[in-house]
């Protein structure tokens, strides 16, 4: 004869599972949120990047942002255009020469800025800027090692909710 016994499992540590997702993507946002720093790391002002989490037991949203115009205008580009003073009478005065302190799909920022002879005009023409693409790159970035990332989220999530894989 044969005696069967089911053991009932532990219930589930749902508010630990929950807590660990949270550590995670608030740790995955921390990375991402310095690879944008990364990208003004040599610039005189430096715009400030907000990360702001929302979360529920159905999904977690993570947004890193900034609503400075002149980030936007690097990564998203310039078309060519005209530059006058702001002042009807007024001059504008520059140096002639710019290395720029960003490359397009790069995620970093090196020394560069303003050199040469000052140059005072009434008028000027700029180039345009080539788009840097800092959120596609990061996107990118980001894309390549996410699945190792949350392999590893998971395996922490199973070992805190009681019912983890022992080998």
């Amino acid at each position: 004869m044969f005696k069967f016994k089911i053991k009932r499992p532990r219930p589930l540590n749902e508010n630990a599972m929950f807590h660990t997702w949270i550590a995670s993507m608030d740790e995955l946002a921390r990375r991402i949120k310095a690879d944008f720093d990364s990208t003004v790391a040599t610039w005189e002002e430096k715009p400030e990047f907000t990360v702001t989490r929302l979360a529920n037991a159905l999904r977690i949203k993570i947004t890193i942002a900034t609503d400075d115009i002149i980030y936007f205008w690097v990564s998203q580009g310039t078309e060519p255009h005209e530059i006058e003073p702001i002042d009807s009478d007024g001059v504008m005065i520059f140096q002639e020469n710019y290395a720029a302190k960003t490359s397009p799909n790069v995620i970093g920022s090196r020394v560069g800025g303003e050199s040469g002879a000052t140059i005072f005009s009434k008028h000027a023409f700029h180039p345009g800027i080539e788009p840097r693409n800092f959120d596609e790159a990061i996107k990118k970035k980001v894309t390549s090692t996410i699945r190792n990332y949350f392999d590893g989220v998971a395996v922490n999530v199973a070992r805190v909710s009681g019912h983890s894989i022992r080998k």
